[in-house]
């Protein structure tokens, strides 16, 4: 039997839940919109906010709605739209690829606008002193991913079709092994670069026009015998107030962070290295500030320093130890020794290196970066250990040993000596 009442509005949506002889029913605050497969929008990626602080500058798209961040893409780029739901759109990628992002973060193109597609053409490797720029030309600015290999990175591009008659090499370069277009599926390009050493950062970027750049980062020389000498490594203090959480009496994150950075910084120094430092006081810095300042002073090495705390309703006693997060695959190995090395240094439980979708971490791609979190300053003993001086100096000892080696095992081979006529 139905509820009492007028019956219900036939153009509204309803829930009704039925329990034996009762039934409720409430509106649902339903829009639901037929878009016309022929003619879908079109939209540009178009953050309204400027890059820093608390936002990222890039439209982030996400595999479904409130999942992780996967693609990266800059202002301007343009987008195939096929569904909305709550604040976001559905962007069609391929036929069966979709990418969801902020409805916020897109900016609608004039009905009729055509679908973005571009013909791929010519591919130029382009190498610099510091690094080594692959461009596409394109007619229209379309959505990219850029996955990774230990030395090759892969760039497709959705909505273009190949038409690649000229892949030119330029310069023999020693860190560009090969370059190979394919057409994986209808309107979807791919393009594979094989490094000579594993890749050590990149950057995409949109060129003057609608060509698309992929910058690919030369690794540093390192002298094996001194590994950190002429590096420039920033070290991020994380949690700045009024950001962090603070101990039993009253220890904050921040201040603890900061000590061993100070420390850290010595011994970089002394090891031949150049140091950033985020923040070098109590002082607040913006989110994507910090890797934003690190990737601008062309920094070799991120590492962003915390100690841990847990949520409400867990039992720190029971969910305590170190770990090390990481977020682009060539960040990995740098994640695994710090973690390796703080754990041998503390003794504390092995809580493994994981791949996080953190902000200092997934943002920069110039370089490799890694989040610490040696210890759990909400534990007493922990708390009291990370104010003495003494503990601080084997934090910063094993996050040196950690880039050391890191950046040793990545060393420059020595060139060969000349042959000597007897």
């Amino acid at each position: 039997p139905r509820a009492p009442g007028p019956p219900p509005d036939r153009t509204a949506a309803w829930f009704e839940l039925a329990v034996g002889g009762d039934t409720a029913r409430a509106p649902l605050p339903l829009r639901l919109d037929l878009l016309d497969p022929s003619r879908l929008p079109v939209a540009t990626a178009h953050d309204p906010r400027p890059a820093g602080g608390a936002n990222d500058g890039y439209v982030v798209g996400r595999p479904a709605p409130g999942t992780t961040s996967h693609w990266f893409w800059p202002n301007t780029t343009r987008l195939l739209i096929d569904g909305e739901r709550d604040d976001e759109l559905r962007v069609r990628l391929a036929a069966d690829l979709h990418a969801w992002v902020p409805a916020g973060e897109v900016a609608l193109l004039a009905p009729g606008t055509p679908p973005p597609t571009s013909l791929a053409g010519t591919v130029r490797i382009d190498p610099r002193a510091d690094w080594v720029d692959v461009r596409i030309t394109l007619a229209r600015r379309l959505p990219f991913a850029v996955d990774e290999e230990e030395r090759a990175l892969t760039l497709t591009v959705y909505g273009a079709t190949a038409a690649t008659d000229w892949l030119i090499y330029g310069p023999t370069d020693p860190l560009v092994r090969r370059a190979a277009w394919s057409q994986p599926a209808d309107r979807t390009y791919r393009l594979r670069i094989e490094l000579a050493r594993p890749v050590w950062g990149y950057q995409t970027l949109w060129a003057t026009g609608d060509d698309l750049v992929l910058r690919i980062r030369r690794p540093p020389e390192i002298d094996p015998d001194r590994p950190l000498r002429g590096l420039l490594i920033a070290l991020d203090p994380g949690h700045g107030p009024p950001e962090g959480r603070w101990g039993p009496t009253r220890l904050t994150e921040s201040e603890a962070n900061l000590a061993i950075a100070l420390r850290l910084r010595h011994l970089l120094e002394r090891a031949g290295a150049r140091v950033l430092l985020t923040r070098t006081d109590t002082s607040a810095v913006g989110l994507y500030d910090r890797p934003r300042l690190a990737t601008e002073a062309g920094a070799h090495l991120f590492v962003s320093i915390h100690n841990n705390a847990l949520p409400d309703g867990v039992n720190p006693f029971e969910n305590n130890g170190t770990s090390t997060f990481y977020f682009h695959p060539h960040s990995y190995e740098l994640a695994r020794a710090l973690q390796e090395e703080l754990v041998a240094e503390l003794g504390l439980r092995d809580l493994g290196v994981g791949r996080a979708s953190l902000a200092v971490v997934r943002w920069p791609t110039w370089f490799p970066a890694a989040l610490t979190e040696s210890m759990f300053f909400m534990i007493p003993e922990q708390e009291a250990a990370l104010r003495d001086p003494a503990v601080q100096e084997r934090i910063a000892r094993a996050h040196l040993r950690a880039l050391e080696r890191f950046a040793r095992a990545r060393a420059t081979a020595p060139a060969p000596r000349p042959e000597t006529t007897p």
